[in-house]
Parts: structure tokens; sequence; C-alpha cells
């Protein structure tokens, strides 16, 4: 099968030929130049004239592929979309020219990686990560576009887990070409070809080549370009001397366009006649190859095959740029929130989706737009190029967050009413969104007759002329639900409460916390690692809130009871005033220990099948091993990747389903009623 995908790439001219030579001399060094650009999504220029470059030069590029469709296959033009949004700008711009992009990426003339945009992958959350994957993800599923390779330019790092999310997610080789700016990635000495492996042990193949980053950024490809000299004085010699650990006469340089901007499809055919003319004159030290980072893999990937040579290494390679969305800190904890609640909804859709299965297809377009809103707020440019630009950028960030936390609004209130909930003024229903039964703080608006919670112990709270009701929901089963009455009988006396507070003082029975004269405000709101990168006066934001949770545990740690403490104390209270059916209540619908294991996400197939609901686990137990999901009322299961591409068939038994998982891993089982 190898065989046969290999001769069906060379036979469509998208992998330059191998050379063969006479004599027993040593092949003669190829440099691969990938066209790409720095997706900066609105850095220094609007969103408008943003997505208008990114499609001006898709097609320019379109347009030099077929000039030089009659070329040697090493002078034929290429691209990298080095973001996902390039294609999507592209597609919005030029709808009459999709057959052709297709064609292209088809013969793999386009490569395109799958991250929507140029992510700070370190600020994201887990859920937060994979999503950037989705819009490419779909566009695989629908045209057969490959997104097995993925290219994260720019930001100088990368953080341990994602070569874990990265595997899991179906991508073997990543390609890191940064900028060393706000980082210390000028100490970095490891090799420039490696295997990542994860902490679970999965694995993703990375280029991440100090050398010639440190030397020009994401410049590579424009700078050999512009002086062509370079190639036989700086790089063979460099790659040349790095002996063993590089048995390539092979050499990637990774970009031409530098950052995007209105002008950059002008740049196409100069980068193409560039090629063409050094490889005319024959007595060059090597040749230039127009090509891709999926071109580049391929031969790699069979180097390695035939004699492995790239080194396994652990670790984390850090997380820069990721204190720039403090500059606009309430945003920021918008996006916390909203992406929690908006997780919270597509459960409760997935859940109303069993009485209603339509629902599925009726919120689609709003969760694909969440989600887009939600992976959008982690591109890194949270700063600016000047003042107005820092502006643009944040009112898009303000009004990204703002979308993302009305669709899960409007979402939840549309899962309520399908689930059946009538409305009742003297009944309150508590949604859990964790895997894990758990105690839930409650706090509602009060009518003005109720007096407190039947049969529980609970407390008025009163500020100003607003009164709510608070009480502990206990034991509230696994994504399930749980009804409260109002009662309006005379509340008895109560001691007085065991916390207190002021201004600047917290007391409870285990601590007491008091704050300094304001300076600790700095921190939170301030960006002491490089303050002139971003928007200094919070785009005129003044009021904020910071909320913490404390926990003392003893002896030692235990990171799953950790992390399910985290999750618990994270979750958004989800309530509803009404009542459900009762074959709602009081019962856990998806549920997996929480020694060994939490749900991230409970949502709707993304391939649109109304009786199919995705679940996805991350083992925090540190055990590799069987996981037991509990799901009543599925008949049937398959194991899936990160993506949702179906593995294997897995039994169903008594209403659970068995999941190998790796410890400290991330598993994925899609569920058919």
């Amino acid at each position: 099968m190898k065989i046969l995908a290999l001769a069906l790439i060379l036979a469509t001219g998208t992998m330059s030929a191998p050379h063969i030579f006479a004599g027993d001399g040593p092949p003669r060094w190829r440099v691969i130049i990938a066209n790409d650009t720095c997706p900066d999504v609105t850095w220094g220029f609007t969103e408008a004239q943003t997505r208008q470059a990114f499609a001006d030069l898709i097609a320019a590029h379109l347009d030099e592929m077929t000039r030089t469709d009659v070329l040697p296959l090493e002078d034929r033009d290429h691209y990298n979309a080095t973001a996902y949004i390039e294609v999507e700008a592209f597609l919005g711009i030029y709808p009459q020219r999709r057959d052709e992009l297709f064609r292209r990426i088809r013969q793999g003339c386009l490569c395109v990686s799958p991250f929507l945009c140029n992510s700070l992958w370190g600020f994201q959350s887990v859920e937060g990560a994979l999503r950037t994957f989705y819009p490419a993800r779909r566009m695989e599923r629908e045209h057969g576009m490959p997104i097995d390779v993925a290219e994260h330019i720019e930001l100088p790092s990368l953080p341990w887990g994602m070569a874990t999310l990265l595997a899991g997610c179906g991508i073997r080789w990543t390609s890191v070409p940064f900028l060393d700016y706000d980082s210390t990635f000028k100490g970095l000495n490891n090799p420039p070809l490696f295997r990542l492996e994860g902490p679970d042990g999965s694995e993703v193949r990375v280029r991440l080549d100090a050398w010639a980053s440190l030397k020009t950024s994401y410049y590579q490809g424009g700078y050999l370009l512009k002086d062509p000299k370079r190639v036989a004085s700086e790089w063979i010699p460099h790659y040349a001397g790095l002996g063993a650990a590089y048995p390539l006469r092979l050499i990637f340089a990774s970009g031409t366009h530098s950052d995007i901007n209105p002008n950059s499809y002008k740049q196409a055919r100069g980068f193409a006649d560039d090629i063409i003319d050094y490889n005319a004159n024959g007595t060059n030290a090597a040749k230039l190859i127009n090509g891709t980072l999926a071109q580049f893999c391929a031969e790699v990937d069979a180097v390695e095959a035939a004699s492995p040579f790239l080194p396994k290494l652990r670790g984390c390679f850090g997380q820069s740029w990721q204190l720039w969305p403090v500059s606009l800190a309430r945003t920021a904890a918008a996006l916390r929130e909203n992406e929690r609640a908006y997780m919270v909804a597509e459960s409760l859709v997935a859940l109303a989706s069993q009485v209603k299965p339509d629902l599925v297809a009726q919120t689609r377009e709003d969760r694909e737009k969440a989600e887009w809103y939600w992976a959008m707020l982690s591109d890194h440019a949270w700063n600016g190029a000047d003042p107005k630009n820092r502006r643009h950028n944040a009112e898009l960030r303000q009004k990204w967050a703002e979308g993302l936390g009305g669709l899960s609004q409007r979402l939840t209130g549309q899962a309520w009413n399908e689930l059946g909930l009538k409305a009742d003024s003297r009944h309150i229903t508590v949604f859990n969104p964790l895997s894990f039964a758990r105690d839930i703080l409650v706090e509602c608006a009060l009518p003005a007759e109720v007096t407190g919670t039947k049969g529980i112990s609970s407390q008025v709270h009163s500020e100003g002329a607003e009164r709510s009701l608070v009480f502990v929901a206990a034991e509230v089963p696994a994504l399930g639900f749980r009804e409260y009455a109002f009662e309006t009988k005379t509340l008895r006396a109560t001691s007085a409460p065991p916390f207190s507070g002021t201004a600047t003082t917290l007391e409870g029975p285990f601590y007491r916390l008091r704050l300094d004269q304001g300076a600790l405000a700095f921190e939170p709101l301030g960006n002491d690692q490089n303050w002139k990168e971003v928007t200094q006066n919070q785009n005129g934001e003044s009021h904020f809130r910071f909320r913490y949770s404390l926990r003392a545990h003893a002896p030692g740690y235990d990171n799953a009871t950790a992390l399910a403490w985290s999750r618990n104390t994270a979750a958004p209270l989800t309530s509803a005033s009404g009542r459900l059916p009762k074959k709602w209540l009081d019962r856990p619908h998806l549920e997996v220990d929480p020694r060994r294991a939490l749900v991230t996400c409970m949502k709707p197939a993304d391939d649109g099948a109304s009786d199919q609901t995705v679940v996805r686990l991350w083992e925090t137990g540190g055990r590799t091993g069987a996981v037991m999901v509990a799901a009543p009322g599925y008949r049937a299961a398959w194991e899936t990747d990160l993506l949702e591409r179906e593995r294997e068939a897995l039994a169903v038994k008594q209403g659970k389903v068995s999941l190998n998982a790796r410890g400290y891993g991330f598993s994925a089982v899609k569920l058919t009623r």
C-alpha cells in the first residue's frame, strides 16, 4: 500500500523524483523551499484586510501552479497554508475556485496545516486545543484533505502535552519555525528532527530547527532566494556537519512570504522564478525544490523506515507569549467562563437529542460558530502592531468572547426546552455537567414569598433589593439532574456563619487571608515580561474580580483527586427554574470513576449523526489499562481518535463500555443510541 501511495505521489508531480547518479559519488544536495506566510490574524491589519490578503495569496499561488505545470517537477509552484483560516478566507472570497483548490490539494501542490490559526497552544485548555483542528477535520471528512502534517509557525514554544494531543488527532509531524522573541529559545541544543514522546508515551515527529530559526526565523526560504550563495556557503556546511544526526542530503527551508500583508500575493511569481533561475544553472551545489512540508516529511519517513535515526525526546519546550492575553484580562476570563458554559451546552444538546434527534441538525450552525469563536480566541495577536491595531484586536476578542457566551446561552436554553422543562417558579432543577457525582453550591434568584428549600438547609442572601437563595445540592448524579422545591415557612434563627469577610480580609475556620494595600493587583493585570507588547490600559476596562479556591491536602499529591477537585470547583452552576420529566432525574446519564479518568466533553458527533454522542476522556490516575464508562441507553460504541475518526467497535455490556486508556493520555468513544 505504501509503495502504491508513493507511486501515485510521483505520478502526480507532488514529490521531486529521486536522484539517480552514475558512479559511487554522494547524491546532490536538495533544498525544499516552502512558500508560506506567517498567518498573523489581524496583527497590523484589520480582520477584513487580513482575510483578503490570505485569499489573494492562495489565488496567486494557484495561478503560479497553472503557469509552471509544464516545467520540471522541482520548478512547479507549491504552497503551504500554515493555518486553515487561510483556506477558509479563500473559499469565502473566491468560491468559484473551490474545485481548483481541492484539485491542487489532492495533487499535493497545496499543503494545509490543520491549526485554525496561530494559536497560543500553551494558553488553551485541552478541549480548546482540540477544537482548533475541527474546521480542517471537517474539510478532511468532506473532501479528503490530508491533515496529518501540521505547521505551527512563529511562536517559540512547544508545550509537552501537545505531543499527546497531536498524536491523538492523527497528526504525525509538526514543524515549529519560530521567532526568538520574548523567549529563551536561543539556548536550545536539540537536533533539528526528532520524535517527541508525550506524557502518555504517544509520539509525534517534530521539525524544530533552532539553527535555521535563529538565523532567519520563519523566512528561511526567502532568505536563501534573496542570496542563493548562502545555500553553499552556510546551509550545506551546517547540515553536513551534523554527521550521523542528520543522514539526509535534503534541507527544508521554511517560509518565503514572512508576515502576511495585503501585498503578499505580489511576491508569488518572483519566488517561483527565483527557483527556476537557480536550477537553470546546473553547476550549483544543490537543487532547489519548490515544495511542501508534507513532501519533506514523507522523505524523512522513508529514510527513517530504512535506517532509524530520529532520537526520542521527552519534556516541555516551554510556553512563550502566553502572558499577552493578560493585557485583556477581563476578556481572557470571559473566554474561560464561556468555554466551560459552551461545553455544558453541548452536553445538554447531546442529552436532549435523545428525545428530539432533529436538535443536532438545528443547532449545528450555532455550535460550529461557537467553536470558531472559541478557537480564534487562542490566536496569538492579543497585542498589536500599534495602539490602533491593539484596540482593533481587543474589540475583536471581546466580540468573539461575547459571541461564544451568547451562543452558549442560546444552546442551553434550546436544550432545556427540548428536555421537557416546564416553567414552575417554586422548583429549580440542577444539572451536573461532570462525569462523577458531586455537591454543587447553588445560588438562585428568590421569589418574594420563598424563604428556603424543602428538606435541606439553605440561606437567604440579600444585597440591596436583590434576594437570593443559597444551598448545597448534594451528590447530584454524573451528567444528571436533580430537582429542588422551595418553601415559604418562616426561617428558624441560625448561628453565625463560619466565614466572614471585609474589603481586605477573608476569614474561616481554617485560614485567615489579608490583602495588602493593592500591590498584588499588578501581577494579575500587568505583563512584567514585556509591557510594551500589550494593551496597557486593558482597553478601557476598569472593573475586575479575581476568585481563588484553595484546598489543603496531606500527605502527598494525588493527581486524580486534585484534578477532579479542580474540575468540580471550576464547573459553572447550571440550573433552570422549573421541572423536568421524572425520567431525567436522580440518575447518572454518563459516569466514569474519577480516580481513573475525567470526561473532558460529551457532545453530539461532529459528522451530523443525530443518534451518536462523542465522549472524550483524560486518564488522570497514571495507570494504563481499561477505563469503564457507564453509558446507559446506548446500544453500540466505537473507539475513535481525538478528532472522531472511528477505529474499532467496542462491546456494550449492561450499559457499560470498556475503553483502553494510556496513563495520563486521552481517549474517545462514539456512542450510538
